[in-house]
């Protein structure tokens, strides 16, 4: 056999073997990357998916909320099933399985899921990525799960399918590569074996002669000059490696001994092997002085040598807890000490550290000098801080004085003040009441100090609304309120201030309230209410008196409706007086008798500032109702731009004053009322949806008078009693029959108000008379209910055919404004006393109906 068949038998066998353990390691990259392959498409596929659902939910949600309310729960429920039976047939088009449940506090109720996606459905879905491909494994089976959610309903939506539908190449890859490997291997094993047999077989007969002494035939010396030239050949890589070795030894030596640094290289036993140039010249020492023959020990001074022998036995006994670098001092050849920075390792696979060496003497100089530098400056600045703190001392006994004295007399003026003072601490209980307290309570101090309101039996609606408040008053509000105290079967109206109280870190530690009583002022007030409606016998009536003692069992929104003049207002009043806010404050606010710059003043107040005019912060109708009832009249008057921020109050119960920029939270009822068809309104563009849905929770519909004619007698009763007060009159006229008759017959348009206005001024013309005649009413025939002529005359002068209602409704008010003017001579306030109105509030009807003033208008 040739040498070159002999050669090509050699190389053969490595090349095979080499060969095959390359496709062993290609097969496992090629394995990998057809995995990884299957998952990106196993990704793009179920998000593919998972946009289509989307898409669906979101189509579906957008119609639901295009097409209906959205308060409406079982539209909800409904759109909700079509959506999930539309993915439900969207996951058997795509051969994909999911799930679909929704997030609550007791657990995750499943809405969806297929048979398959049972299979998968583990405790661990719940915890899956959102977003992201993830792998999860039920049973035997793996899944690829990609989840995700539609936030409008909450849904979490996880999809699954399993693994073995994207791997089927890369099993094929796999048993393709293990048929190549076995033959590769067998190929291999048949060429060693065949080397041994046929090559290796006569060199070692060869071998076997040489030794022996017998010379090798002429294949035998082929043979031999093939091994020879194999070993001149290694001999000369050998060589060659030696030169490389000793050329970077050359350069590794000249970068050790020209660097500016100190290094050297100890052994085990911390005897010095070799040192650099640097470092000759830093310790004075020579090479031969040093290199084999000394330890670094020798150069480390005394203070520092226990600590630097303590590192450098943790160094080598844990690499990674010994400190690699630190500083330490020196001692040369000459005994000069040098500060020296000190970075030192062990070399990897040796017993042997390398360190370098820094010298820091000038840098520790400077650090030295800066920091006596330092020191002079602080003491600079403590001599300077004594002096203030002794000022501040002394400032502080003045203001120690100065506090005593103001302790004192704020003392004297908590005694001695009318007003009922009052402190509580965090749990509500009495901690310091003024005597003036203790008189109303007709208590001892001791019976009132470390007691809370129940425990005093205060009125039960008091004690409960006290409470509220003050606990919002700990949380740092500030609140005036009023209320009605029901003590010893005696009611007391008390104007009450509180705010809480702090500590000089700012921490509340209790409360102070200020009380005023205001029950003249009170009692004043409600004097001019009428008694019990129960008593009315006209049966409207009574509907109307049990709506309002159904809305007085709770704090809903309460819309009043009705014509002008009805007493709206004054069924309002009778709601707040039987609910359990009665305690508290009734305030009302004329929404047409404002102009629209004012209204958010009066509602929400102001800030110092935020407008022209504004000197002083104003609190409005909103916080001063704090605890009560606030009653928006003719709310349909009220601007656009009023009503969105009124709607956000009622949303949220915070206001924003004018110009301010906390919020400010508020507990007050609100009630509302119009002469208005606010549903017109709405449609017409002048009243917003959303508000009228708002305060459309409870209507009640207050009739007119010539609904109610059984009750006039008792109307006028009343009324005549309450304007006889006002004019000081110690006796009333009574009404002759005819009066009364003519009374019960009149149509009454402007309801309540008219028969007022009507009462007073007979009781003028009488001039204190013993009776009330017809002509004293002033009654027109025109305004009788059976005048049905002069009756259609007027509605066909003020409604012409094709005018709709509010544009007659504006007419009318038109033609009355204009022919008061008329009869006041141009006398804006003498018009508006005809009309029963307010300037305020027939001026904004004037520039409302766009009415021209004349050259001889005045107010």
């Amino acid at each position: 056999m040739s040498v070159l068949n002999k050669l090509s038998f050699q190389l053969a066998a490595p090349i095979l073997a080499v060969t095959m353990l390359l496709w062993l390691v290609l097969y496992f990259f090629v394995a990998a990357a057809i995995k990884e392959f299957a998952r990106e498409r196993a990704e793009e596929d179920l998000r593919s998916i998972s946009r289509e659902v989307l898409n669906i939910c979101n189509s579906r949600f957008d119609e639901f909320v295009k097409g209906g309310d959205e308060a409406d729960r079982v539209g909800l429920r409904v759109t909700k099933a079509l959506t999930m039976g539309e993915l439900e047939d969207l996951f058997l088009e795509f051969n994909v399985d999911g799930i679909i449940y929704g997030d609550r506090a007791a657990g995750r109720r499943v809405l969806l899921e297929t048979k398959m996606a049972k299979k998968a459905h583990l405790n661990e879905t719940g915890k899956l990525q959102r977003h992201e491909l993830q792998t999860v494994q039920a049973g035997n089976t793996a899944f690829f799960a990609y989840p995700f959610v539609f936030q409008p309903w909450g849904w979490h939506v996880v999809l699954f399918r399993k693994t073995s539908a994207y791997v089927g190449l890369a099993l094929i890859i796999r048993n393709l590569y293990w048929t190549t490997g076995g033959l590769l291997l067998v190929m291999a094993i048949g060429l060693i074996v065949l080397d041994n047999r046929l090559l290796r077989r006569p060199v070692n007969s060869i071998i076997e002669k040489l030794r022996l002494g017998e010379p090798p035939n002429y294949r035998g010396v082929e043979e031999f000059e093939f091994l020879s030239s194999s070993i001149s050949h290694m001999m000369k890589n050998l060589a060659e490696r030696e030169a490389r070795l000793r050329q970077s030894e050359i350069r590794y030596r000249t970068i050790f001994d020209t660097t500016g640094t100190s290094i050297i290289i100890a052994e085990e036993d911390t005897t010095i092997s070799l040192a650099n140039s640097q470092f000759v010249q830093d310790t004075g020492y020579s090479r031969e002085e040093v290199e084999g023959k000394k330890s670094w020990t020798e150069i480390v001074a005394e203070h520092d040598l226990e600590r630097m022998k303590e590192l450098n036995r943790l160094r080598r006994s844990d690499p990674a807890a010994g400190l690699r670098q630190y500083d330490f001092t020196m001692i040369d050849k000459y005994g000069n000490r040098k500060d020296m920075l000190l970075t030192a390792d062990l070399i990897p696979g040796t017993s042997q550290t390398i360190a370098s060496l820094i010298d820091i003497t000038d840098r520790k100089k400077e650090e030295l000098e800066h920091r006596l530098e330092q020191e002079a400056l602080a003491a600079q600045t403590l001599r300077r801080k004594n002096a203030e703190l002794a000022r501040e001392i002394e400032e502080r006994k003045r203001m120690e004085n100065a506090l005593r004295f103001s302790e004192e007399r704020f003392r004297a003026i908590f005694e001695t003040t009318a007003d009922y003072v009052f402190i509580k601490n965090t749990d509500l209980k009495y901690t310091h009441v003024n005597p003036a307290f203790l008189h109303l309570l007709d208590r001892d101090r001791s019976e009132v100090i470390g007691r809370t309101d129940e425990e005093l039996l205060f009125d039960p609606d008091y004690a409960i609304n006290a409470k509220k408040l003050e606990t919002r008053v700990l949380n740092g509000e500030t609140l005036e309120t009023g209320h009605i105290l029901n003590w010893k079967g005696w009611p007391i109206s008390l104007n009450v201030i509180r705010f809480p109280l702090r500590h000089s870190q700012g921490n509340i530690f209790g409360l102070c309230g200020m009380a005023r009583d205001v029950s003249d002022w009170k009692y004043r007030e409600s004097e001019s209410v009428m008694t019990d409606p129960a008593d009315y016998p006209s049966p409207t009536i009574q509907q109307t008196v049990q709506r309002v003692r159904l809305a007085a069992e709770n704090d809903s929104t309460v819309l009043f409706v009705g014509e002008s003049g009805t007493g709206k207002d004054h069924w309002a009043r009778i709601l707040h007086e039987r609910s359990n806010r009665a305690g508290g404050a009734f305030l009302t606010i004329n929404c047409a008798a404002l102009s629209p710059e004012l209204v958010e003043s009066e509602l929400f107040g102001h800030e110092s500032g935020a407008f022209t005019g504004a000197k002083a912060r104003k609190r409005g109708l909103l916080e001063l109702a704090e605890g009560g009832t606030l009653l928006l009249n003719e709310i349909g008057e009220m601007p656009l731009s009023m009503q969105s921020k009124l709607l956000t109050f009622m949303d949220t119960q915070t206001i924003l004053r004018v110009g301010g920029q906390e919020s400010i939270t508020v507990d007050v009822r609100i009630l509302a009322a119009t002469n208005r068809n606010l549903e017109q309104e709405m449609q017409d563009g002048r009243f917003r949806a959303d508000l009228f849905y708002r305060l459309d929770v409870f209507t009640i519909a207050v009739p007119p008078l010539r609904d109610r004619i059984e009750d006039i007698p008792i109307v006028v009763r009343e009324l005549l009693s309450g304007i006889g007060e006002k004019m000081g009159l110690s006796g009333l006229p009574a009404i002759d029959p005819g009066s009364m008759d003519a009374l019960l017959k009149y149509h009454w348009p402007g309801n309540v108000r008219e028969l007022r206005n009507v009462l007073e001024r007979a009781l003028i013309l009488c001039d204190r008379e013993e009776k009330i005649c017809p002509i004293h009413l002033g009654l027109r025939e025109v305004r009788h209910s059976d005048s049905r002529s002069g009756g259609a005359a007027l509605v066909e002068e003020l409604f012409p055919e094709g005018i709709s209602f509010h544009k007659g409704l504006d007419e009318a008010k038109r033609l009355l404004i204009l022919r008061a003017l008329d009869r006041s001579g141009g006398s804006i306030k003498e018009a508006a006393a005809l009309l029963g109105m307010t300037r305020n509030s027939i001026n904004h009807h004037i520039r409302h109906l766009g009415i021209e003033k004349g050259p001889g208008d005045k107010e």
